[in-house]
């Protein structure tokens, strides 16, 4: 193929791309639902037949679906029924279990009119995540930044509040941004649930698909979904496809702002998925645990995309607190604090021994 040949197909997959993304838009209304598997946590399998997953029944707009939990059913690599009902459920908030969030702001030069909403709607997502959430916060424009590591929300929010628009813009550097966001995420406690997310118009410095493939890839082998709201202030919408492609490629989800009066309400759906989602606990007899590849959840005529079962022995699994800062490290924290009170108390009690000691002999002096 020449080299104008090959431009000419490029151009020609962009355009249908843009018409797929522009149609697949207007079809949000005809309410498509899908079955959106996160996760799913084998490590107590082998040890307590107890298999865990996290999932959320959404509409093709990204509005949450509600669905009587018994009507799910687990399902192994050959679609035939492991488990025909989840013994409980939990939505995530109730759960306890902290989320570690890599929050990705673009503050170019063509956000400047926009940033004011994006931070009061951004500010309001912190808000709804759980109490012991951790935000690495990322802005970018032509350099990426993180502004905040693992922080608590409030702190996280106060940073948010801070940031500026960067008014010389020439080239917004996402694939950095996203770069920061997987490696301050790699810090985070195996088994913990991590989100990378945030607003952008999917612009790169580099403009290319199969940059956005390798870093989706990435993301997926690191088990961190990228759930982004696209939002383009000049409505270019070609480059919202990179997000798309971050997103099927990562297990994430993408929402689309057309207007900046709609940021706040996919950002509110966003966070509606963040805490309702569905932590259901199914029974597999352990005697399956080590033979499990993938497994999938059925719910009436929905199913979910396979995932990777994972190690099925090392933890309690969900609520544990194995992927916290509570939990094990929880435990370590409050003996070690135990440890140190202790000390300090038997330091007391032999100092005031001493100077009794010490008072003594100089009465007998």
């Amino acid at each position: 193929m020449t080299r104008r040949a090959r431009t000419i197909a490029q151009r020609a997959r962009w355009l249908i791309a843009v018409a797929l993304l522009v149609g697949g838009a207007r079809a949000a209304h005809a309410s498509q639902p899908r079955l959106h598997l996160e996760r799913v946590d084998a490590r107590a399998c082998s040890t307590r037949g107890l298999l865990f997953v996290y999932l959320s029944e959404l509409e093709l707009e990204g509005t949450l679906r509600q669905r009587p939990d018994s009507e799910y059913r687990l399902l192994d690599e050959h679609d035939k029924v492991l488990s025909p009902r989840a013994r409980s459920a939990k939505s995530f908030a109730d759960l306890g279990e902290p989320l570690y969030m890599a929050l990705v702001v673009e503050n170019s030069s063509s956000y400047c009119k926009s940033l004011g909403r994006i931070r009061s709607a951004l500010g309001e997502l912190l808000d709804s995540l759980p109490a012991r959430s951790r935000v690495t916060l990322i802005s970018y424009a032509d350099e990426a930044r993180r502004l905040t590591v693992r922080a608590a929300k409030a702190r996280a929010k106060a940073m948010l509040e801070q940031l500026s628009c960067e008014t010389d813009t020439v080239q917004p550097a996402l694939v950095d941004a996203l770069d920061l966001a997987l490696r301050a995420l790699s810090k985070a406690p195996a088994g913990s649930r991590r989100l990378i997310t945030g607003v952008s118009d999917g612009i790169n410095n580099v403009a290319s698909w199969n940059v956005f493939r390798a870093v989706g890839s990435r993301a997926a082998s690191a088990g961190v979904p990228i759930s982004f709201v696209g939002y383009s202030p000049i409505d270019e919408r070609g480059p919202l496809l990179n997000l798309g492609e971050l997103a099927k490629r990562s297990n994430g989800t993408l929402r689309w702002a057309k207007t900046r009066e709609r940021l706040s309400g996919e950002l509110r759906n966003l966070g509606h998925e963040i805490g309702a989602q569905r932590v259901l606990t199914f029974d597999v007899p352990k005697a399956r645990c080590g033979q499990l590849r993938t497994v999938r959840v059925r719910g009436g005529a929905l199913t979910s995309k396979a995932l990777p079962v994972g190690p099925t022995r090392g933890g309690d699994g969900a609520g544990s607190g194995s992927g916290a800062t509570g939990g094990a490290a929880d435990t370590r924290g409050k003996s070690s604090g135990v440890v140190r009170v202790v000390l300090v108390v038997g330091g007391v009690v032999l100092l005031l021994g001493l100077l009794l000691l010490a008072t003594r002999l100089l009465l007998r002096k």
